[in-house]
């Protein structure tokens, strides 16, 4: 995905490989070939305002969500991203503002390079990246 403009969705990134109504994030299941394997997903030269959420990537504990790049992009939210079970997640000159709490929150991933993910508007004792790894 690239090149958009974006104002008001909700969440202004949203991945998710769960069943609908059916799955939790912490739920484990033995893989077969019904699992999801959501993976490759590369968003550049984008801008959002106005979302109640920068975004959610929610994997399988047992697939999680992977390979994914996020580059150019800013985005003007209530809270930041939320990422769970996911790997190979990767910023390049990453903007996220938020009204409260962190840019980007992770629980229970791996490789996330948060190097190059920035705000504009930090917020007094909050971290820019939090971590919830059980």
């Amino acid at each position: 995905m690239s090149s958009l403009v974006m104002r008001d969705g909700r969440p202004a990134f949203s991945i998710s490989s769960l069943s609908i109504g059916k799955d939790q994030p912490g739920d484990l299941f033995p893989v077969d070939e019904g699992t999801p394997r959501f993976r490759g997903f590369h968003f550049s030269n984008i801008s959002a305002r106005g979302s109640a959420k920068a975004g959610e990537i929610t994997g399988l504990r047992e697939m999680p969500v992977e390979d994914i790049t996020f580059s150019n992009v800013h985005v003007q939210a209530k809270t930041g991203l939320a990422c769970t079970n996911a790997r190979n997640v990767f910023f390049f000159g990453v903007f996220v503002d938020t009204d409260a709490g962190p840019a980007l929150a992770t629980n229970d991933c791996a490789s996330v390079d948060t190097t190059r993910l920035h705000t504009l508007r930090p917020h007094e004792g909050t971290a820019l990246v939090t971590n919830n790894a059980k």
